[in-house]
């Protein structure tokens, strides 16, 4: 997958999140009560990635999990919070099969105990198995691009901590408003223009009140490539980075437009150095194709 699909596929985000309003179980179901999957013959290109807290809450029941054109190697990236270039091992099919999976909770769960759920259904019907090793490969240092430590213009200290409501763990309604009417800690991509079939639009991710660790990951979805925080930045921030859908891509040139690493340095006061250190991959030891339902 090139990574100009990965920046489009963060691009459909919405961009106001809405978090289940049902109230969710004190404890939560150790497996779905009811697991559908049936081989599908794909017409559309599987989409490998993990989603954004926004595509995860919004639109969702939070009692239902329904993916109905996608890969084992899609849902072991969603289930794990890991991206494609975290997964090694396992079968071919694992991505190239395509199955129509839907399944049903005793009673409504957060998006962290879904995951949970996620995972027996992969150990279950998939007969999976994996484990996690830390192995020598091409890294990204994130540090700050100064000196004096200044942080750029597009990041500032959150006044509040966005992390319960991303989570679900509290109802998006609660979240305090923006100038707009929106719920300030809701999170997604703008792109503009809006016409996905232009290639090289802008887009422009916001975080909300959160670790840095949620840029980091974005820019590992982005690049590809493990990101090492060594900002020494511990608060709660917002954030937002814009860059041409072309950016991350790029071999900057004369007359090129800024690359993604300009962009971080110019807008975050931060710098991406390239070298090799440890990075956690998630091994696949086995996998089977689903038994019948």
């Amino acid at each position: 997958m090139r990574p100009l699909s990965l920046v489009l596929v963060l691009a459909t985000a919405p961009l106001f999140a809405q978090a289940p309003q049902t109230p969710l179980a004190p404890q939560a179901p150790q497996a779905f009560d009811v697991v559908s999957i049936k081989p599908r013959l794909s017409i559309l290109p599987l989409r490998v990635g993990i989603p954004t807290a926004a595509e995860v809450l919004t639109g969702a029941p939070p009692d239902r999990f329904d993916r109905p054109d996608t890969s084992l190697l899609s849902l072991i990236t969603e289930a794990y919070e890991r991206f494609p270039f975290e997964v090694v091992g396992g079968p071919d099919w694992m991505r190239s099969k395509s199955w129509e999976v839907s399944a049903r909770t005793s009673a409504p769960v957060t998006s962290v105990a879904m995951r949970g759920l996620v995972k027996r259904m992969l150990e279950d019907r998939f007969a999976l198995k994996a484990h996690v090793e830390t192995r020598e490969q091409p890294v990204y240092k994130l540090t700050m691009a100064r000196s004096d430590g200044r942080l750029g213009p597009k990041i500032k200290e959150a006044a509040m901590d966005c992390r319960p409501f991303l989570t679900g763990a509290r109802p998006m309604a609660e979240s305090p408003k923006d100038a707009a009417g929106f719920p300030s800690c809701s999170e997604g991509v703008r792109r503009e223009p809006a016409d996905l079939s232009i290639a090289n639009g802008v887009f422009t991710p916001r975080l909300n009140g959160r670790p840095l660790s949620g840029l980091v990951r974005r820019l590992e979805g982005m690049l590809r490539r493990r990101v090492i925080d060594e900002t020494g930045l511990t608060g709660l921030y917002d954030i937002e980075l814009s860059y041409p859908g072309n950016a991350v891509a790029q071999v900057p040139g004369a007359d090129d437009p800024p690359s993604l690493f300009t962009l971080i340095q110019e807008q975050l006061g931060m710098r991406l150095v390239g070298t090799r250190g440890p990075a956690e991959v998630l091994v696949i030891d086995s996998a089977q194709e689903p038994t019948a339902n």
